[in-house]
């Protein structure tokens, strides 16, 4: 068993001046990447600090716009109301301008002691008034 190496026995060692370079230089290196990433990183928060500034900032222009749109449906709302309103009045109106109209007619054609055909006259003004 002359042959066989020790189990015991550790690898030879390099010299002492070699190993504390390369370690010297590993632990420099190492330093210099862990640097550039808690810079990178500190970077990276930055630029997502400013990102939620830009997006609050638009958040509130399109709230106020959202507020301008909201006001502006209302109004149009109540003008669809009162154009319906007066659409009312005005139809109302008109049929009671037709009836009266009808009947004027009906008495021009000396329907006076027959029937009128004013049933649908009658009708339209009972429903048309509120």
């Amino acid at each position: 068993m002359a042959g066989l190496p020790n189990a015991t026995s550790l690898p030879p060692k390099p010299p002492m001046g070699d190993m504390d370079e390369r370690k010297i230089r590993r632990l420099d290196l190492n330093r210099k990447a862990a640097q550039r990433s808690r810079l990178k990183k500190h970077e990276h928060v930055l630029h997502l600090e400013n990102k939620v500034k830009e997006l609050k900032e638009h958040k509130k222009l399109l709230s106020a716009q959202v507020d301008r749109f909201n006001f502006k449906l209302m109004m149009l709302k109540i003008e669809v109301n009162s154009a319906r309103e007066r659409l009312a009045i005005l139809t109302r109106a008109s049929v009671l301008r037709d009836g009266k109209h009808y009947a004027n007619l009906c008495q021009d054609l000396e329907f006076k002691g027959r029937d009128c055909p004013t049933d649908a006259t009658h009708h339209l003004l009972a429903t048309a008034e509120p």
